[in-house]
């Protein structure tokens, strides 16, 4: 923040806060910006065309996971936001003015665990780039499942019994969720402006030659599609340990790419 250091050095101690409110500095979106080339890398590989590879007709389901998983990264993030200070320093560094949801993520990993909250929030993102404007008890069912069938399959060790909270703190989970809790605060993290989300997936999709009927274009089960690729599952698994364990992937494995 070469800026704000160069305010404080001209009058130290002097400037709070408040003054910055009608003079923010230009935002920087390299939290969301950087968890998308994350998951483009672990769910394209590197290919020499990136045009050729997103035009591909089964890019879709990549394309739309890695943008849920570019919103998962910024909503985990804001869990983590404590005082002023840091709400103001995550506002100028993220696509969110405001902090969404904290509350209700701190909800889901009480009843999921982190790797479940993180799974959970991605796949009803998913769900919900897919046009599902609502978020019905079934899919939660669904999500649920299928969260559990990608850890268990693909990261068994990030479904221990107790995991380390958004809050920071070690919190024993249930073994059976609350699913009515559960999709209560998935529901408010889903809450998004449906015209924006449709005029920038339409953008995007239009730049590699695809039709303007963006809701016909994804129009399948995004669940559905989930849970019959099992290289798309140990994508997702993959990027999951990233954020909650903050590992990069192993070195020398091969991305498992979205068919």
């Amino acid at each position: 923040m070469r800026a704000l250091r160069r305010l404080e050095a001209r009058r130290p101690g002097f400037f709070e806060l408040r003054d910055l409110r009608l003079n923010r500095p230009t935002p920087n979106y390299l939290l969301h910006e950087s968890a998308h080339a994350i998951a483009f890398r672990e769910l394209f590989g590197r290919p020499r065309d990136v045009r050729v590879a997103l035009t591909n007709e089964s890019a879709l389901l990549g394309i739309e996971l890695g943008e849920a998983y570019a919103m998962t990264a910024e909503y985990l993030a804001s869990a983590a936001i404590s005082g002023p200070l840091h709400r103001f320093l995550f506002s100028v560094n993220s696509y969110r003015l405001r902090t969404p949801g904290k509350q209700a993520i701190g909800e889901l990993a009480a009843d999921l665990g982190l790797a479940r909250t993180a799974l959970a929030i991605l796949l009803a993102f998913l769900n919900n780039l897919f046009f599902r404007e609502r978020l019905t008890q079934s899919s939660v069912d669904r999500l649920l499942s299928l969260s559990d069938q990608i850890l268990g399959e693909c990261a068994p060790a990030l479904a221990r019994p107790q995991e380390r909270a958004a809050t920071g703190r070690r919190t024993r989970v249930p073994a059976t969720p609350n699913p009515a809790r559960v999709r209560r605060a998935l529901s408010e993290l889903m809450q998004m402006d449906s015209d924006f989300r449709t005029d920038t997936t339409r953008l995007f999709l239009n730049m590699f030659g695809r039709n303007r009927n963006v809701k016909r274009i994804l129009s399948a089960d995004p669940l559905a599609l989930v849970a019959g690729d099992a290289n798309a599952r140990r994508s997702i698994a993959a990027l999951i340990r990233i954020l909650v364990d903050d590992a990069a992937p192993a070195r020398g494995r091969r991305p498992h790419a979205v068919r």
